[in-house]
Parts: C-alpha cells; structure tokens; sequence
C-alpha cells in the first residue's frame, strides 16, 4: 500500500491521474470489487434515491418531501442527517459494510460540494433553510457525480494518504472518465433502459465501458 500511494503520488497532473486512475480498476481485485460495488443494493438503492430527489431544470428542490420519506422534518433536518438517513433505509442485511461505508462517503461528498463544502452549513443549516445555498445542479447531474465518487472512494480503499495536487486530480479524473462513461451509456446502452440502470449496465458491460481508457491516454500524451 505505502508503495502503491507513493507511485500515485509520484505525478500529480492531471493526464497522469487519469490514466493512474483507470490503471487502478482494470487491476483483477480491484475490478471485481469495483463491479460489485456497482450491483450492490445499497449502493443502487441509494442511487435511485437520489435520481428521485434531484429536481427538474428551473425547478427547486422539494425537501419536505425528501425528508419525508425518511420520517423526518425538513425545518430541522441538515444535510448530514438526511444522509445518515438515506444510508440507513438501504443498509438491510446482508448489506456488505464496505459498500455502506463506500456510499456513505461518496453520498457525503455530493452533499458537501452542493454546498461549496462549507461544513457547518452541511451538519447544521435545515433543509427548508438552504435556499441558493444548495446548488441543486449537482443533483441534476448526479449520474456523474456519484458514478465518479464511486471510482474515487473504491480506489482510495487502498491508498494511504495522497497529496493535495493529486486528490484534485484525482477528483477531475474521476469527473473526466464518470462523464465518458454516462456518454456511452447514453449513445450505446439507453434504448429502453432507464437513468437508473447505468450501474447495472456498466458493472455487465464492464470491459466495453473500460475501452475508453486508451483515448484518455492519448488524450494525456498531447497535452
């Protein structure tokens, strides 16, 4: 692991990220548990949560009833006790604790950049209090942000500290190939499927998907 993190930490750019990145999940281990983070219910019933909450374009976020299909309040119910919330409601037996403590993260991590990562107002500020102070299009794009928080997160497992330049170009990376994904997805896959089934479909089409990685290395050559 201390060779692993020193090697990823060894070129902070982000061409090197990217292609360190898709390194990391074609590696066997690492795919399989990647696959299986994918297909795990929790991890997908938390997705479909989410699909259910993000708002329609030029439409406000309805917290009250988001909360409410968690039995809470949206006038004293943060951000950080909806998430708490969510996870709970998908984390049924046998729910695989390591995919509980990847979505918690990774559900932390959408929250938090919604609201520019200002800590107390995701542990304290109300739902029905977060007005413009919510950027509700991190919701509307939450394919992205989640497939790519998945990515991150699995990777991280096996990562001892990493330095501030790569987790930014981590973070972009995991954005860059989240975003390549959805893409094919949509132009390959969508016909007669839903928004919610891109998991299922990558996790079954996963060599397919992982075919992107040499235009990510060409890309990061010309750079």
């Amino acid at each position: 692991m201390l060779k692993l993190s020193r090697d990823v930490n060894s070129d902070p750019t982000l061409p090197a990220a990217r292609k360190r990145l898709y390194e990391l999940l074609q590696d066997r281990g690492r795919r399989d548990y990647f696959i299986g983070t994918l297909t795990s219910p929790v991890v997908q019933g938390v997705f479909n949560d989410l699909l259910a909450t993000a708002p329609k374009p030029d439409t406000p976020i309805d917290w009250i009833s988001a909360a409410a299909r968690y039995r809470l309040d949206a006038a004293t119910t943060p951000l950080a006790a909806l998430a708490r919330a969510i996870v709970r409601e998908h984390r049924k037996p046998p729910a695989d604790e390591r995919h509980v403590e990847v979505v918690r993260l990774v559900l932390a991590d959408i929250f938090l950049k919604a609201v520019n990562n200002d800590l107390g107002r995701y542990q304290n500020t109300a739902l029905a209090n977060l007005g413009e102070g919510f950027d509700a299009a991190v919701l509307r794009s939450v394919s992205g942000h989640y497939l790519a928080g998945l990515m991150r997160r699995v990777v991280r497992q096996d990562l001892m500290e990493l330095s501030t330049e790569m987790q930014i170009s981590m973070e972009t990376a995991s954005y860059n190939i989240a975003d390549a994904w959805y893409a094919r997805f949509e132009n390959d896959y969508f016909e007669g499927r839903r928004r919610a089934d891109v998991l299922n479909v990558i996790a079954t089409n996963y060599a397919d998907f992982a075919q992107i990685r040499q235009e990510f290395v060409n890309a990061g050559a010309r750079q």
